[in-house]
C-alpha cells in the first residue's frame, strides 16, 4: 500500500507563486478559472529536519475552461502522468490536483468534492484550491481502509528578504544605536554607566583576555537570609548576560545547534557547582531560533521553585534600592 499522509505540507514560494501567476493571468485575459497538477514527495523540513510532503513543480495542460469551471484534458493528463513517473523514477511521486478560483473565496464547490471524488484510489489523494489573494485549502482524503477527508495546513517557505546594497548604504548614513546601560558593582556600591563595550560572552573572549565572570566563582550560595543579596545579583546577570550572548550568536550563525547544547550543559554544570537552584532551559532545535527571537534571557531559566525565583526577584530589588541609599545589600 502507498504511503499514508503522515507528516504535514509544505511548498516553496517559487512553486507558490508560479500557481498565482497562471491564475493571475487565466482572469486578466478571460476572467476565468484555472487549474493543473504539482508533483508531491517526501522530504526533510529545511528548518526543523522532519518528514514532510512537499509540493513542487505545478505545471497547467490542455483544459477547458469558464468563470466558474476548469476540466482538464484527459488524454493530456495521462501523457503528463507517464512521462513524470518516467523523469523522476525511482522516487516515490504523488499528484495534486490544484485549481484557482481567481476573485472568489477559497472554499471547496459541489463541482470540486465531485472531482475530488474522481481522484479515489487505494490509499488517499490531495487537492489544492487558490485565489488570486493568497488565500487556500488544502485537502486531503483518505480513501483505504476508511473513507475520511479534511482541510489542512500548507506551510510556505518564503526566502528571506536580502537588502540590497543601497539600503545598507542608507542605513549606516542615517541610522545609529544609543550607548549600552553597563551595569558595574562592587560590595561598596552600585552604579550605571554610559559607555561603549564590546559584550564579551563565553564563546566570543579575546584569547589574551582573561574574565572572571561569576559562573565560575568557587563561593556557594548558601540561601541564608541573612547573605548579602550582591551574590545572587551577580550570578543572576551573568547568567542572563551569557544566555544573551549565546542566543546572539545562535541566531547570527556564530554557535549551531550542537554547539548550542553543549554550552546550556556547561552552564547548568557551574550552576549546579554553585548551588543556584536554576538551569538554563534546553530548546529543541525546531523551536530555538523562534524562541531566541521572541523570549527574554530570563524566560530561558527554570527555577527549582517559585519560592527560589522569589528570592533572586528579591535580591535584585534590595540591590535597587541600595543603588539609591549606599547601604545594605541584604534582603528585604
Amino acid at each position: 500500500m502507498a504511503d499514508k499522509p503522515t507528516g504535514k505540507f509544505i511548498i516553496y514560494e517559487e512553486a507558490w507563486n508560479t500557481m498565482q501567476q497562471y491564475a493571475s493571468i487565466a482572469y486578466d485575459t478571460d476572467k476565468n478559472e484555472i487549474s493543473g497538477i504539482t508533483c508531491l514527495r517526501k522530504v526533510e523540513h529545511p528548518k526543523t529536519g522532519k518528514n514532510v510532503w512537499e509540493l513542487f513543480d505545478p505545471i497547467i495542460l490542455k483544459q477547458e475552461n469558464t468563470g466558474v469551471t476548469t476540466e482538464l484534458d484527459k488524454d493530456a493528463l495521462t501523457e503528463y502522468y507517464v512521462k513524470t513517473a518516467v523523469k523522476h523514477h525511482p522516487e516515490n511521486i504523488r499528484f495534486c490536483w490544484w485549481h484557482s478560483h481567481h476573485t472568489m473565496a477559497a472554499f471547496w464547490s459541489g463541482t470540486d468534492l465531485k472531482e475530488i471524488n474522481a481522484w479515489k484510489n487505494d490509499s488517499w489523494s490531495l487537492a489544492l484550491v487558490v485565489n488570486l489573494f493568497g488565500d487556500y485549502c488544502l485537502n486531503v482524503s483518505t480513501w483505504d481502509p476508511v473513507e475520511h477527508t479534511e482541510d489542512v495546513p500548507l506551510e510556505i517557505i518564503r526566502e528571506a528578504i536580502k537588502p540590497t546594497a543601497e539600503q545598507i548604504k542608507e542605513y549606516k548614513e542615517l541610522c545609529s544605536s544609543p550607548a549600552p546601560v553597563i551595569q558595574t558593582y562592587n560590595r561598596t556600591n552600585w552604579t550605571n554607566k554610559y559607555r561603549q563595550t564590546n559584550q564579551v560572552g563565553i564563546w566570543n573572549k579575546p584569547a589574551n583576555e582573561v574574565v572572571v565572570d561569576a559562573l565560575a566563582k568557587e563561593d556557594v550560595l548558601t540561601w541564608n537570609k541573612h547573605d548579602n543579596a550582591l551574590h545572587y545579583t551577580e550570578l543572576h546577570q551573568e547568567l542572563t548576560e551569557e544566555i544573551t550572548d549565546l542566543m546572539s550568536d545562535y541566531s547570527d550563525g556564530t554557535v549551531d545547534y550542537k554547539k548550542y547544547a553543549e554550552t546550556v550543559k556547561m552552564l547548568n554544570a557551574r550552576l549546579d557547582a554553585r548551588n543556584a537552584k536554576m538551569r538554563v532551559k534546553k530548546i529543541v532545535k525546531g523551536k530555538l531560533l523562534e524562541f531566541s527571537a521572541t523570549a527574554y534571557p530570563e524566560d530561558h531559566i527554570k527555577y527549582d521553585s517559585k519560592e527560589v525565583e522569589a528570592i533572586y526577584e528579591g535580591a535584585l530589588s534590595s540591590i535597587e534600592i541600595a543603588s539609591y541609599n549606599g547601604g545594605y545589600y541584604g534582603f528585604h
